[in-house]
């Protein structure tokens, strides 16, 4: 089946998802490195007689927008270490270093989650994806049902012909 207009719908529906996941991040106030805003993207590609679109962003997006829960290990200390040094952050207690800082957020996330706007025991992160479901999915529908019923429309008419 032909899928061109589908494809585009995808398309323009991939523009306005990307777009508003990096707004809500940057109003969130949520960039640290830029890693995972830079990661937020999407490819609308075509398996067999489907087309499909993905939304792609670091691994780590999940935890950013619902936060975690306490848990019983602490979490990668490589990253959080990443994280505070791309927020410029240092030590508050004199004579501690980096380190004793980064375990010292890691314990803190151990024992008490994230977000809930950082006063934590969390999950209730923004809920980026929440928020563009609720205010997209109606203008998504339209958008890819419109597409779709075009290419039927020309598949049809191709087989009436």
């Amino acid at each position: 089946m032909i899928t061109k207009f589908t494809a585009e719908a995808l398309n323009r529906v991939r523009s306005l998802v990307t777009k508003e996941i990096k707004n809500k991040i940057r109003k969130e106030d949520l960039i640290a490195s830029q890693r995972l805003y830079k990661s937020i993207s999407g490819v609308v590609y075509r398996k067999g007689d489907n087309v499909f679109l993905d939304i792609l962003a670091e691994k780590y997006f999940s935890q950013v927008d619902e936060g975690t829960k306490p848990r019983t290990r602490l979490p990668n200390i490589s990253a959080i270490s990443d994280w505070a040094k791309a927020k410029g952050l240092r030590p508050r207690q004199k004579g501690d270093s980096d380190e004793d800082m980064v375990y010292r957020i890691a314990t803190r996330i151990k024992d008490f989650g994230t977000i809930k706007r950082f006063g934590n025991v969390g999950p209730s992160g923004p809920r980026i994806i929440d928020f563009i479901d609720k205010k997209y999915k109606d203008r998504i529908t339209k958008e890819i049902s419109e597409g779709y019923l075009k290419d039927l429309e020309i598949e049809l008419d191709k087989n009436i012909k």
